[in-house]
């Protein structure tokens, strides 16, 4: 890090990996499986903002189950009582026909950006 960088906050939950980027944008990379699921909300909200939009920079996520899908429609529910959306960005190769074959792009308080 260089000096006069801010520090990014970071959580590593099995194989997948959350960083803050800036306010309300986290970046993951990696796996969201049955494998972690169940702890991945505890380290989303530690980063998340309380209320109001949370994007999910999903452009370096690899792999998606239906564990995982679940998760997202729970956060995206949240979302929706804080006042906000989820928001899913840049969702690639896997993750994206994953999704849109559970068609998540329907879900109240959900949002897919390319």
């Amino acid at each position: 890090m260089a000096r006069g960088e801010p520090s990014k906050a970071v959580r590593t939950v099995g194989n997948l990996e959350i960083e803050q980027r800036e306010a309300g944008v986290l970046a993951l990379s990696g796996e969201v499986d049955l494998s972690n699921a169940d702890q991945v909300p505890g380290a989303v909200e530690a980063l998340a903002p309380a209320e109001g939009d949370l994007v999910l920079d999903v452009s370096d996520l690899r792999f998606i189950d239906s564990t995982g899908v679940r998760l997202l429609l729970t956060l995206a529910a949240d979302r929706g009582q804080r006042g906000g959306n989820l928001v899913l960005e840049r969702p690639g190769g896997v993750v994206r026909r994953v999704l849109g074959l559970m068609g998540i792009e329907r879900a109240p308080y959900l949002e897919i950006r390319s």
